[in-house]
Parts: structure tokens; sequence; C-alpha cells
């Protein structure tokens, strides 16, 4: 997959992923656990250094 796929096909590629979760997570309404945020980047093509905000 590259990072240009929608949400709802984002979810939908990965077993117990809904597309509302998938949003909150992208809108920071809630945390994502960093078993799935490692598969968010496999499978959007980033690396997790070009997600994660230092401060």
């Amino acid at each position: 997959m590259d990072n240009h796929i929608s949400r709802n096909e984002l979810a939908s590629a990965v077993v117990g992923w809904s597309d509302s979760q998938v949003v909150n997570w992208e809108d920071a309404r809630s945390v994502i656990s960093i078993e799935d945020l490692f598969v968010y980047c496999e499978l959007c093509e980033l690396k997790l250094e070009d997600i994660l905000i230092f401060g």
C-alpha cells in the first residue's frame, strides 16, 4: 500500500481495525498502541520517525 490510501482502505487491511478508529488516531482523538503504530507505518510505507512528534 502507499501513503495515499483512504482511511477505509487502511482500516479494512487489518483485522480488528475500523475506519472510525483510524480517523480517531489520525485526528488525535485517541491514542494508537505501539503495535498498531508499527503496522500503520508498514502499510502506509512510512518511517516511524516521520510521524512521531518529539518535543
